[in-house]
């Protein structure tokens, strides 16, 4: 792989975008670096380091990375037009675990473009601004996830039962 481009997959703990690879490599490194087997796309727009890809054939590959990988891709594919919500936003909050290929949940403006994919459900809302505070900011990897309030009443039994509920 093009040296650049590895430094900028590896700035991006394993994922880039084909936007920040296009502003310092040509997009022919892109492509080359897919062809040879060391980017995988996982969503259009957005490639993984081919290692953190799960062995699951048949799977899409969105589905076979870890879960907090296909969180940020899923966020990263959005590019702000989406957050984290429904099962995916109560995994971040530490209401619940998330396993290698569950589905990851967006919720969009209904105007947003953005559409379902394999691995991923976008719910569309009327009236979601992706801002506080329906939307917020929550743990280290920086994911916008819609709020609590919104999400837990809706998904109460799917909480793990032996995990606190304020776990930060």
């Amino acid at each position: 792989m093009n040296s650049v481009l590895r430094e900028l997959v590896e700035l991006g703990a394993g994922l880039v975008t084909r936007g920040a690879a296009g502003q310092v490599v040509p997009s022919w490194t892109l492509r080359q670096a897919c062809r040879n087997g060391e980017l995988v796309r996982v969503l259009p727009e957005v490639f993984v380091a081919a290692h953190l890809v799960g062995g699951r054939p048949g799977a899409p590959a969105l589905s076979r990375l870890d879960p907090a990988l296909s969180l940020r891709a899923a966020l990263a594919w959005a590019g702000g037009d989406g957050a984290l919500s429904h099962l995916s936003a109560l995994a971040v909050w530490g209401l619940r675990s998330e396993e290698v290929g569950d589905l990851v949940h967006l919720s969009t403006p209904a105007s947003a473009s953005l559409r379902s994919r394999p691995g991923v459900i976008v719910h569309r809302r009327r009236g979601l601004s992706i801002e506080p505070p329906q939307v917020v900011v929550r743990r280290s990897m920086m994911a916008i996830v819609c709020a609590v309030c919104w999400t837990l009443p809706r998904h109460w039994g799917f909480l793990d039962r032996g995990g606190a509920l304020c776990h930060t």
